[in-house]
């Protein structure tokens, strides 16, 4: 790649690919132009029945004619100290990006770019905020390759220039230790126990309250009319059918999100790779790792299953700038096994300590927690509707749910070491080192007070305002001591 070349553009199908974003942005309003507009009989309809329709044409050919300015206008160069972006439809930009400041270079490619043998690439930087600084989004996989190499030499060779030469032989990339691919079996797994059911349930609420003004006042009657009049059994199954399909459709999205997941590691970065339809490379610097987030959820629990995330900070190394963020590391794994792996990618936050549980009395308090909404909802229900009692069935639903918080809290400690566990709906063990906290507090309502308990918590930087993990009831004298060993 020569630094002195011409000015570079971006491969035409930028055009499209910026046509889908928007797109899809604007998804909800097309849907109810088209509603508006076809609501009626076409045949008695009139001009003005068409404007909505007519609105969006003419905003996605806006969005067209944007596209291709600034793909006319977008240009970049990649010199001997920095990368050169010029660019802007409406209002022109030039931007200079030193190869020192950046911290990943990273590719992906959905069905669009694969078709044609191109990838995207981003470039982020100390003060990305977590969006790229640099993002080129249409150029030839070969070429994105290039750039990787040659941004990796650069920096290479900007460390080596100012190090003594006596140095110079640990500047070699650090050789790949480890490698982990998910297997077919593990895939599955990950998409038959995945939570993905909640987003997509969201996204459906999401569309339903963009179209809930379009939908006649006589269909809500009717429909309330009929759900009053149903019998309670078809109203069950009718639920449980709802769910059965939101959970086949949550492990079809997931089955293509995770398929070819791989993580690769040495003792500086990890790379992780993931999807079929678009595929996704992230490139982590092990020192931005802040803490070591373990989740098992209610599916995967009883498989022995977890989940590992990295909650990472910004990569400018000052409180307060950048935002930090919340990394999958591993979706699948065996309970017995994440020592091991820990211990692998990031050997400073390997943990042996022994776990500390939280006193038996604490028990009472996770039950007044859990069953006091349930309690009081089931009241209002039975007043309100005939099968409102069934609502008094959730509180053996309650009851268990509080004997698992209760069960799987806890904390460990070690001399720059801490791991707190607890349950909101999975079960969650985080590890951290005590230079990573950025804060650490207790706290006690005055129910934990008749208990002599109270609520630790600490935060680490993952994001604008921190990330806080907090383990409930624990006995109140534990939590001045946790507080204690924080202290400097």
């Amino acid at each position: 790649m020569s630094e002195s070349s011409d000015l570079k553009k971006l491969h035409p199908l930028t055009v499209v690919l910026r046509l889908t974003d928007s797109i899809k942005q604007i998804i909800v309003p097309i849907i109810l132009a088209i509603i508006l507009t076809f609501k009626g009989d076409i045949s008695d309809s009139s001009w003005k029945d068409w404007i909505p329709s007519l609105v969006m044409v003419g905003l996605l050919f806006i969005y067209v004619i944007f596209g291709v300015i600034e793909w006319l206008r977008y240009r970049y160069r990649f010199e001997d100290e920095h990368i050169y972006v010029k660019r802007g439809a409406v209002i022109k930009s030039e931007r200079y990006v030193r190869y020192n400041r950046i911290q990943s270079v990273r590719t992906r490619a959905n069905v669009l770019h694969r078709l044609f043998g191109l990838a995207a690439l981003d470039i982020e930087t100390a003060g990305s905020r977590g969006r790229p600084e640099v993002t080129l989004p249409a150029i030839t996989k070969d070429e994105a390759d290039v750039i990787k190499a040659f941004v990796h030499n650069k920096q290479q060779t900007n460390m080596a220039s100012s190090t003594d030469s006596h140095d110079k032989e640990n500047l070699k990339p650090p050789e790949t230790k480890t490698l982990y691919q998910l297997t077919l079996k593990e895939q599955v797994v990950v998409s038959l126990t995945s939570s993905a059911v909640g987003l997509i349930l969201a996204g459906f609420l999401a569309i339903y309250s963009q179209l809930s003004d379009v939908i006649p006042e006589d269909t809500y009657t009717y429909l309330w009319g009929t759900v009053l009049h149903t019998s309670v059994v078809f109203l069950i199954v009718f639920i449980i059918l709802c769910l059965a399909v939101l959970w086949v459709v949550s492990a079809i999205v997931m089955f293509f999100r995770m398929k070819a997941f791989s993580l690769t590691a040495d003792e500086k970065e990890w790379v992780i790779k993931r999807g079929i339809l678009e595929k996704k490379e992230q490139k982590i610097p092990v020192r931005r790792v802040q803490a070591i987030r373990i989740t098992e959820g209610l599916l995967r629990q009883p498989l022995g299953y977890a989940t590992i995330y990295a909650e990472c900070a910004s990569g400018s190394g000052e409180p307060g700038k950048g935002a930090g963020t919340s990394v999958l590391v591993y979706p699948l794994i065996k309970k017995t096994d994440i020592p091991k792996l820990v211990g692998n990618i990031i050997p400073a936050f390997s943990y042996s300590q022994e776990i500390t549980a939280i006193r038996k009395n604490s028990l009472w308090l996770k039950l007044f927690r859990a069953a006091t909404a349930p309690v009081v909802i089931s009241i209002v229900l039975s007043i309100l509707f005939p099968w409102g009692w069934l609502a008094f069935l959730s509180l053996p639903l309650a009851v268990l749910y509080s004997y698992l918080c209760y069960k799987d809290s806890g904390f460990g400690q070690s001399k720059e070491q801490l791991l707190f566990t607890f349950r909101t709906l999975a079960k969650t063990t985080v590890i951290t080192k005590k230079h990573c906290i950025q804060a650490m507090s207790h706290s006690s309502s005055p129910m934990q007070k008749r208990f002599d308990a109270a609520t630790a918590q600490f935060s680490v930087m993952a994001s604008l305002a921190g990330k806080t993990f907090k383990v409930r009831d624990l006995p109140r004298k534990t939590a001045y001591h946790l507080l204690d060993w924080y202290r400097p």
